[in-house]
């Protein structure tokens, strides 16, 4: 996830000092601050665009900071749908369920039984 590479970057260009601090106003006015800004823009967008179609700001921070963490190395593909098989009552709509891929017990490998071995071949 993009969000996560921004986030390191910007913590190497960000200042420790408290708000409206000395120590706060210099790193404010400084180029460094210029590079921390540009830095984290784009998770800043992120985050807005999120908190735009979900409409709540504890679901967009339990979705960057709890689910998106566990996508970090996978390329696409995040979630599942599954059709079912009977309509919506009322207007016949398609009715499906939308799953996030790894999450479900579908995902994990199970452990594998040996094969059954032939008599002629235990000798």
């Amino acid at each position: 996830m993009p969000g996560q590479s921004v986030r390191d970057e910007a913590k190497s260009l960000g200042t420790d000092a408290a708000r409206n601090t000395e120590a706060w106003r210099a790193w404010r006015k400084s180029d460094r601050w210029r590079e921390w800004a540009k830095a984290v823009a784009p998770a800043v967008t992120f985050q807005r665009r999120a908190l735009v179609m979900l409409g709540d700001k504890t679901a967009v921070k339990v979705l960057f900071d709890d689910v998106a963490p566990r996508f970090m190395g996978r390329p696409g593909g995040y979630t599942r749908i599954m059709r079912l098989a009977k309509p919506r009552l009322g207007d016949s709509g398609t009715r499906a369920v939308l799953e996030l891929v790894g999450v479900g017990a579908r995902d994990r490998k199970a452990a594998k039984a040996p094969a059954p071995a032939f008599e002629s071949e235990e000798k």
